[in-house]
């Protein structure tokens, strides 16, 4: 809609006026008299492929076992089955854990909530053991608290976890946990 008259180009104007349609017009034309005249098949015909498609969907697999793929006596099947018998498992969830400030992966209180959700997280049936800052921060403090096992703990002191975080950022797998100062990852391996 329009508050100006608009002007209508005279090739549009003649067209109009003559009532004429061009091929793609007459052919939506011959659609919707087709439509119109046996609309009962066609909602016939979409219902049953409705059907149809819900019954394939339901036959959808999601995540599948890319290992299963293997016959059993293959030694990717075999070592597959070793390792999760044996450790975490082969296949990790990877929760990224975003803060609004920087530098809050130094604050205490936010590494306690970590540690709380990789708590909960490992009572989940499918999830094998868990890795996150917090196990490094934690065996940061015993290791430099002589080694006693009562100081595996996550430090109090914001300026201790900042220079923990500094003393592991040497190591080469740093940008592995932070990939930035506003957020962490969590890993959860699960077979």
């Amino acid at each position: 809609m329009s508050l100006l008259k608009t002007d209508v180009h005279p090739r549009l104007a003649r067209k109009i006026a003559s009532g004429s349609h061009d091929n793609f017009a007459k052919a939506m034309v011959l659609l919707g008299s087709f439509t119109l005249k046996r609309s009962k098949y066609i909602v016939a015909g979409a219902a049953v492929v409705a059907v149809f498609g819900i019954a394939a969907a339901s036959q959808l697999v999601v995540n599948e076992d890319r290992i299963a793929t293997f016959h059993p006596s293959e030694y990717l099947y075999i070592a597959d089955k070793v390792i999760n018998h044996r450790f975490d498992g082969t296949n990790y969830l990877d929760i990224v854990i975003e803060t609004n400030e920087e530098e809050a992966i130094f604050d205490p209180a936010v590494l306690r909530k970590i540690e709380a959700l990789q708590t909960y997280a490992e009572t989940l049936p499918a999830v094998q053991g868990s890795t996150s800052v917090v196990d490094y921060l934690k065996q940061m403090n015993r290791a430099l608290n002589g080694g006693d096992s009562e100081q595996y703990i996550l430090p109090d002191n914001q300026d201790l976890v900042a220079q923990y975080f500094l003393l592991y950022s040497y190591q080469q797998h740093y940008q592995t946990f932070f990939p930035d100062l506003f957020s962490f990852l969590l890993l959860l391996p699960n077979n």
